[in-house]
């Protein structure tokens, strides 16, 4: 027992010494900490900063209530709570002297001459105009933040610094706005100021705001009247006259009243709505205004000080001179004068408005309706909740059995494999595709995936890595392998899950693509031969939907109109092919009533001449698609096949009626020039019978002669000559155009005869036509050593004399300014033929002109002054004589151009 005492004391020392030292850590713990708070405590008083509030008026007034409830409620929040505040009361509304001042100024500089403000709030002109004055000398440079200064301007700070502020600016105008919006009837309104400074300057400032209401209502302003006669002069309005209460502090007999009084003794009783400028007015039925508070100019001008206190300087604060004035109203002012809250200016406050449960416990309302609802919502909530788990351990069990039958029943492959490579679970049709009877048997038998099923090793290593980098892998073709080794391609989507156990694995499906693959394959071959065979077609193919916009633009169509596919597909036909525009109405009937349509000969103006196409529409008959095909097949080369044709046609049968007319025109020819050469002859001939006939008539043969030839007859017969001439001369041209004959033709050269029938042409001078042939500039363009031709030389002669003279005819009817008229002759080798050009400048001729000036009898001269046979039979020795061609070319206003083209003489062809 002593042993076991022994021990016991020892451990009591022990502890007793531990005890010991913890104190003394506490002791010093503890006068750290004090030191601490006296250190805070002295840095706190250091930073102590004061501030002064100097107000112009007296303690009590409302005005100076209202401003310093504001200072307090504005300027003292964290982190300027700690501020102390000095309040000074100038009093100057009684005592307003120099001398007054002067004792202020002495009393604050005693007072205040070795305290360092840390800025300085005034209020109104007069501490305003105080601190301007004496600033510097009292308060040793203290910013100045001051309020309720009227007619403030900018010169006012001239040469201070750290003064910044709020003006105060009343808002008459806004005022009268109201006023006329909620009282429109208003006819004048009456303006009451006092006679003091303050009241002059207000009355003159209103004055210049009101100026632009003076077309609207009469404006009036007090008189330097006593209280008692101005209110009598109140009671004494009629309506449509409104009173606007501004400042008043005393009238004409000096005496002084509170703003309170006043609206007491000018306002209650009033016969008519009297609205104010200041907040404290507004009571005793005044209705209110946009007015000038103390309360809002004591927050903004807490509001400068703050910023002022929190570093910024003074000096970069402007004047606030807008914002500081607010629309407030007195509901009992409204509702005597029927002004309903819907008629005031937005974010107006309103004055002792009735009490309403709602309004005043607008929160409160609400907070007790959402946690009743809440509680109620729990309640139902909770409710449906249980009623959902019932309903929830069904569709469990449900949803069990319903995903297994999905999962046994499904075509695509199911499966899970384990990251080694076993099969850990796969529904029948993955057995299937892979030729196992069973899932069952699958699981037994494949161990490890990527021997027994990939075809390449290497892919399940892909699959592996691609799996853990991402995530999951969809849409992955890839070749594996049956139970017989056969191949198939599969569409793989497999993805990482983890068991109950949080152990990793892998899951997924697949489908056999296998026919699908080798399907679209076939398909895509078909679609690129499909498409080669639209490409390789001549004509325009264009495939177009309901709305005829393009879906199909061959090549045929791209090279042709030069817009690509990219941009042909999907606008409509008509801007891709604007000459389809004719046409529409028949494209738009092909669709809607799935019948073929075929258009013939569609015309289009191209950059070589006039194009024609036949337009052909095959619409869509299947059901799942609307549109057509539209076919445009280029069909110029054929209709100017079938013109040629035409034009054969007329000239064979104009060559059967020429012919006719040549017989049967020719008989009584020969009479007219077989008399005409018999008179000549019986009169002017040496034959006997011809004197011994007028010797039995006993007249002279002499003085027959001499009267015939006296009477001109003579001349006649000559026309007779002349005209049966030329008519024989047609008569073989029209004979010559209705047969061919054989000519005698051997090698010419073309420039020889085109030189004579120059030759010709400048011996013929038509006055008649007005043209001479020997005024024209020749111009050859002949090339050199051309071989000869097979032709008649007389023929081509005739032919080329009727160019140039049609030439020149053209030429004479053209005023020439800056040129003269001139032929071009060109000759030249073109293959097997020698061409000859015969090139005017002339007026040229138009496209109408130009396909027709080759038919028979057609002729742009006027009647009587050609044949229109002359080109005609010029085409006719050309072609069908020579076996040769004859082309015209010509530009209107400009040239014509006829080309001549013989082909060689053989001998020159043996000689090449």
């Amino acid at each position: 027992m002593k042993k076991k005492r022994e021990v016991n004391g020892h451990r009591w020392q022990r502890n007793h010494g531990k005890s010991r030292v913890v104190r003394w850590v506490q002791h010093i713990v503890l006068s750290a900490l004090l030191l601490c708070v006296m250190l805070a405590s002295h840095a706190s008083a250091v930073e102590t900063r004061h501030v002064l509030v100097l107000h112009s008026y007296h303690s009590g007034m409302s005005w100076v209530n209202n401003i310093e409830n504001a200072v307090r409620e504005t300027l003292l929040v964290p982190p300027l709570d700690d501020l102390i505040l000095h309040y000074e009361y100038m009093d100057t509304k009684r005592y307003h002297s120099d001398a007054y001042y002067e004792k202020l100024r002495k009393i604050f500089k005693e007072k205040y001459g070795e305290l360092h403000f840390a800025a300085v709030l005034s209020s109104d002109n007069n501490a305003f105009d105080f601190l301007r004055k004496y600033r510097d000398e009292i308060f040793h440079d203290a910013p100045v933040i001051f309020c309720g200064v009227n007619n403030f301007t900018d010169e006012w700070l001239d040469g201070l610094s750290n003064f910044t502020g709020v003006a105060e600016i009343m808002s008459s105008r806004d005022t009268v706005e109201a006023i006329l919006h909620q009282l429109p009837d208003t006819k004048e309104i009456y303006v009451i100021n006092d006679y003091l400074k303050t009241g002059r300057a207000w009355q003159a400032t209103i004055a210049r705001n009101l100026k632009a209401f003076e077309d609207k209502v009469r404006i009036e302003y007090n008189e330097n009247l006593s209280i008692a006669e101005l209110r009598e002069k109140i009671q004494s309005m009629k309506p449509g006259t409104v009173v606007l209460l501004g400042v008043y502090y005393s009238d004409r007999n000096g005496r002084y009243l509170t703003y309170e009084k006043l609206g007491t003794m000018l306002t209650v009783d009033s016969p008519v709505p009297v609205y104010c400028l200041l907040r404290f007015n507004l009571r005793d039925g005044v209705i209110g205004g946009k007015v000038i508070s103390g309360y809002h100019q004591g927050a903004m001008m807490s509001e400068v000080a703050r910023r002022v206190l929190m570093g910024e300087k003074a000096d970069d604060i402007p004047v606030v001179q807008i914002g500081a004035n607010a629309f407030i109203f007195d509901w009992q002012g409204m509702a005597k004068h029927g002004i309903t809250v819907e008629m005031l200016p937005k974010e107006s406050v309103v004055l002792n408005e009735p009490f309403s449960f709602y309004d005043e416990y607008y929160h409160l309302v609400w907070a007790t309706v959402a946690v009743f609802a809440t509680m109620v919502a729990l309640v139902v909530f909770l409710s449906r909740n249980i009623a959902a788990l019932r309903v929830v351990r069904k569709e469990l069990s449900y949803s069990e059995r319903k995903f297994r039958s999905i999962f046994n029943n499904a075509h695509e492959g199911v499966f899970q494999t384990s990251f080694d490579g076993r099969t850990l679970s796969a529904n029948q049709a993955h057995a299937a595709i892979f030729g196992y009877d069973s899932p069952e048997e699958m699981i037994d038998k494949v161990n490890d995936v990527r021997e027994n099923l990939y075809v390449n090793s290497e892919d399940r290593d892909k699959v592996l890595k691609a799996v853990r980098e991402k995530g999951k892998i969809s849409g992955l073709e890839l070749w594996m392998k049956r139970k017989d080794g056969s191949k198939l391609l599969i569409n793989l989507n497999i993805r990482i899950t983890e068991t109950p156990d949080g152990e990793p694995i892998l899951e997924g499906s697949l489908v056999n693509i296998t026919e699908r693959k080798r399907v679209a394959d076939e398909l895509a071959k078909l679609r690129n031969y499909l498409f080669n065979i639209i490409d390789s077609m001549p004509s325009i193919l264009v495939g177009i939907d309901k709305e005829c916009r393009v879906t199909l633009w061959n090549r045929t169509a791209e090279e042709t109109t030069g817009i690509p596919v990219s941009e042909a597909d999907g606008r409509t036909l008509t801007e891709v092919l604007p000459r389809m525009k004719s046409v529409m109405n028949e494209v738009e009937e092909s669709i809607r009533l799935r019948k073929f349509k075929h258009i013939q000969k569609l015309s289009h103006q191209g950059q070589t001449g006039m194009h024609y196409e036949d337009v052909t529409v095959y619409p869509l008959v299947t059901g799942a698609s609307e549109g057509a095909v539209v076919r445009l097949d280029d069909v110029t080369d054929r209709i100017n096949l079938e013109r040629m044709m035409i034009q054969s046609e007329k000239m064979m049968s104009l060559g059967g009626l020429a012919a006719g007319m040549a017989h049967e025109i020719n008989n009584p020819l020969a009479a007219v020039i077989g008399y005409a050469h018999n008179i000549r002859k019986r009169v002017f001939g040496d034959l006997k019978k011809n004197f011994r006939v007028a010797e039995e008539c006993d007249v002279p043969l002499e003085r027959v002669r001499e009267y015939l030839t006296r009477r001109e007859v003579i001349s006649m017969l000559d026309g007779i000559d002349d005209s049966g001439a030329r008519a024989a001369k047609i008569v073989s041209n029209m004979l010559n155009f209705s047969r061919k004959s054989e000519l005698d033709t051997g090698g010419c050269n073309l420039t020889e005869i085109l030189d004579k029938a120059v030759e010709l042409a400048a011996n013929v001078y038509d006055m008649k036509k007005q043209y001479d042939f020997n005024r024209i500039e020749i111009v050859r363009e002949y090339e050199d050593n051309l071989p000869g031709v097979r032709c008649d030389g007389n023929e081509i002669q005739q032919v080329f004399l009727n160019l140039l003279k049609n030439g020149s005819e053209a030429m004479a009817e053209k005023k020439y300014e800056d040129e003269s008229p001139r032929i071009i002759l060109r000759a030249y080798k073109s293959g097997d033929n020698v061409a000859v050009e015969v090139e005017d400048n002339g007026p040229g001729m138009d496209e109408s002109v130009r396909r027709r000036i080759l038919e028979p009898f057609f002729t742009t001269k006027p009647v009587g002054s050609g044949t229109g046979l002359g080109l005609s039979v010029s085409y006719f020795i050309v072609a069908d004589l020579h076996d040769g061609s004859m082309e015209v070319f010509s530009e209107p206003g400009e040239w014509t151009r006829f080309r001549v083209s013989l082909p060689l003489y053989e001998c020159e062809k043996d000689a090449e």
